[in-house]
């Protein structure tokens, strides 16, 4: 999800204002991605962001620390800051799971411009 910021609850982050939209090529425009991502398997994963305009085009990425999950069931949980002169016509955001040296999408979400 998409959130003006996160709040720590029960220590747990969770979004203090979700976004469904932004504002095109506003340098002021600043947001926080915050993903849930469940492990299914033992072992080490590694998690990134990586998000797209309406093309495909490549925009930018966020990459984590790999973790180690050794019991299951188990969720991890990352942010990373994102904004500035984003380009109109919407942005997709991957979340993306590195196992065993295989890198798989897990997760996808579109975030529309604001008209």
């Amino acid at each position: 999800m998409n959130t003006s910021d996160t709040v720590e609850v029960n220590n747990f982050l969770n979004p203090r204002n979700i976004w469904t939209v932004y504002i095109p090529n506003d340098p002021s425009e600043q947001a926080v991605v915050l993903t849930y991502a469940a492990a299914k398997r033992l072992g080490t994963h590694q998690l990134s962001v990586e998000w797209n305009d309406k093309n495909g085009k490549y925009i930018d990425k966020c990459s984590f620390n790999p973790f180690s999950v050794s019991k299951l069931p188990y969720v991890h949980t990352v942010t990373c800051k994102w904004g500035g002169r984003l380009p109109d016509g919407g942005l997709t955001f991957s979340v993306y799971n590195t196992f065993e040296g295989k890198k798989e999408k897990i997760g996808e979400m579109y975030l529309p411009a604001k008209l």
